[in-house]
């Protein structure tokens, strides 16, 4: 992930500035959901992820982004 950013969300660029992957991501978050096949799972579309690559994720983050990431 450090080294070739988010395939979900390319446009923060976090490939070429690895301090953006701290800015981007925390540890303060609640729940995951493991999705290994997005566009035929029903939970997937009802938390609109059914378009994410394969992978982890959060079901609640507990943080905002920064006004300059938004």
């Amino acid at each position: 992930f450090r080294e070739t950013g988010c395939e979900n969300c390319p446009f923060f660029n976090m490939d070429q500035d690895h301090d953006r992957v701290v800015d981007c991501t925390t540890s303060n978050f609640a729940g995951i959901i493991s999705c290994m096949e997005p566009t035929r799972s029903w939970s997937a579309r009802w938390l609109r992820i059914s378009r994410f690559v394969p992978g982890c994720y959060t079901l609640s983050v507990a943080e905002v982004l920064s006004e300059e990431m938004q």
